[in-house]
């Protein structure tokens, strides 16, 4: 299974720089989509650079793609296939019934944080989107691992193009409902 998936990843393209006392890699890696099909991968319109303006500035980590929803939905045919493969290579250890009732916990949490199934909450994500991962200060300020660790050293965000304003919306409105609930920690 792996062989035919690395051969649906073309010859990649690597780039490091210093640009204000950062290093910059930027990475480029076409693929082959008609071999990716056959796994239940497919790719969504092509991404949008100027996009990339709703992005915060100096973020170091960056994934950029289109239609999320196209995504979750293609990634859960691969791990229900993935699922199958496993239970009857490995004799049963993970299988089908797992994977759905990591499914079921999964729709519970989005019903319970939004008072939406799934996919009314995430079916209007078929624009860019933006995955953003930065280090902290505090990281830069500890003077050791563990107190890095426990400084909590990422900011992680992610940006959404909003193809149905109203959708888009209801889910703010439900996860604003929720969080705005919880007990404020120190």
């Amino acid at each position: 299974m792996i062989t035919p998936m690395m051969n649906a990843v073309k010859p990649q393209a690597l780039g490091i720089t210093m640009m204000d006392d950062s290093i910059v890699f930027d990475v480029a890696s076409p693929v082959d989509l008609e071999a990716l099909s056959a796994f239940g991968m497919v790719s969504g319109d092509p991404i949008d650079p100027a996009f990339a303006a709703h992005i915060p500035a100096n973020t170091p980590f960056v994934a950029h793609g289109t239609n999320l929803y196209l995504s979750y939905q293609s990634g859960l045919q691969s791990l229900e296939a993935l699922s199958e493969m496993m239970s009857e290579s490995s004799g049963g250890d993970f299988s089908a019934e797992d994977l759905q009732t990591a499914l079921w916990g999964i729709e519970f949490a989005v019903r319970g944080l939004t008072g939406l199934e799934v996919d009314e909450a995430i079916g209007w994500m078929t624009g860019d989107y933006a995955f953003a991962l930065s280090l902290t200060p505090s990281f830069a300020d500890s003077n050791s691992l563990m107190a890095a660790m426990g400084a909590l050293p990422v900011d992680f965000g992610i940006v959404i193009e909003a193809t149905d304003t109203d959708a888009a919306q209801t889910l703010y409105d439900g996860l604003n409902r929720s969080l705005s609930n919880l007990p404020a920690e120190e």
